[in-house]
């Protein structure tokens, strides 16, 4: 066989191989530049980022059947998702599980002022109640427990709002647990926003 021959069945070969790959190296799918002596074309079919353009460059001036330049290689890593999930803040329930009792809450969301009175229902067989404030970041910022179903945000009595103590701030919440006499939990209340 001459060198001719080789070269032509070398260049054959790598353009069958280069169609069997199912890439579509056209220089429609990217951009062809020029200079006189060297054709470069730069594909940009598979992505449009930086990472995974592939570049060929060949001679202008020679015949596209001896060509012995090989083609492109085929991107090798499957696309990943950019979405990331959104982040909440959910303050956390007191105790999680299930009671059959639901403790109703009487407190409004908004307008009790710095030091709100936090009012709920009574329980049956509730010996003693806990009450639990949640900064707005979702960490305990207050807790209180006794045997009335009513109290001030900072305790039994209300505080003046220019005195120092726990106040409530917007992006707070606020639960209610009640424990029978063996320091069980009864019931609980769900997580109720509260601002002043």
């Amino acid at each position: 066989m001459t060198a001719r021959r080789l070269v032509a069945a070398a260049a054959a070969l790598l353009l069958v191989a280069g169609c069997a790959s199912g890439d579509d190296d056209t220089a429609t799918d990217g951009d062809t530049t020029s200079d006189g002596d060297t054709t470069t074309v730069v594909d940009t079919a598979a992505d449009d980022s930086p990472d995974d353009t592939s570049a060929v460059t060949t001679p202008a001036d020679t015949d596209s059947t001896a060509a012995t330049t090989e083609p492109a290689s085929p991107a090798t890593t499957a696309p990943t998702a950019t979405t990331q999930p959104i982040a909440t803040t959910v303050p956390p329930e007191p105790f999680y599980g299930d009671f059959e009792v639901v403790i109703a809450q009487h407190t409004p969301e908004s307008g009790g002022g710095l030091r709100p009175r936090l009012i709920w229902d009574a329980v049956d067989g509730a010996d003693h109640y806990a009450v639990y404030l949640y900064a707005p970041s979702g960490e305990a910022y207050w807790a209180w427990r006794g045997r009335e179903t009513e109290v001030f945000v900072g305790g039994a009595t209300q505080l003046a709002d220019g005195s120092p103590g726990p106040s409530v701030s917007d992006g707070m919440s606020w639960a209610v647990v009640a424990y029978d006499a063996d320091l069980l939990p009864v019931a609980a209340s769900p997580m109720r926003s509260i601002t002043p």
